[in-house]
């Protein structure tokens, strides 16, 4: 018979581990409650705002527990590529936005307008990494069933990929 870490790879093979077991919630409603709620920072499949991570494929990469996590306690887990910065420039003047690409030189950032930024290291004074998500908490503020079905449209979504 099979062993139980062939079992366990060949589902992760599969895909299964994204949340497809575990999905319960209604993705229209899901969709409407992430344009109430989410849109004013997150865009989808080229809809919504820029000054927080885009969402499109993120169904298909996290899974069902990663997500309700989010959605419930911000600062549960923030993957290193959704980091914000603020830097300092020479003059003091502070510029915030979502980190996405740093080497030993340069920074680029996505500011708070969605605009692309890069920015000489060399030419800041300061930069903090704030590790910590800026986006609200929806515990207590969304229902379970409300959570469920923006989970239910996210996984949705990274399936038409």
């Amino acid at each position: 018979g099979l062993q139980i870490w062939e079992l366990i790879t060949q589902v992760r093979a599969l895909g299964i581990k994204h949340g497809a077991t575990q999905m319960k919630g209604d993705p229209q409603a899901g969709a409407a409650i992430f344009r109430a709620n989410c849109s004013r920072c997150h865009a989808v499949a080229g809809e919504g705002a820029l000054s927080g991570p885009d969402l499109t494929a993120i169904g298909a990469k996290r899974s069902y527990a990663e997500l309700r996590g989010s959605l419930g306690d911000r600062d549960a887990e923030v993957a290193s590529e959704y980091w914000s910065v603020v830097a300092t420039d020479s003059t003091g003047r502070k510029i915030r936005g979502v980190r996405l690409n740093e080497d030993t030189f340069s920074l680029q950032i996505r500011n708070e307008e969605g605009r692309l930024l890069s920015l000489r290291k060399g030419d800041l004074k300061d930069v903090e990494l704030i590790r910590r998500s800026p986006m609200p908490s929806f515990a207590g503020k969304l229902s379970d069933a409300q959570m469920d079905g923006v989970i239910a449209w996210l996984v949705s979504l990274g399936r038409q990929q």
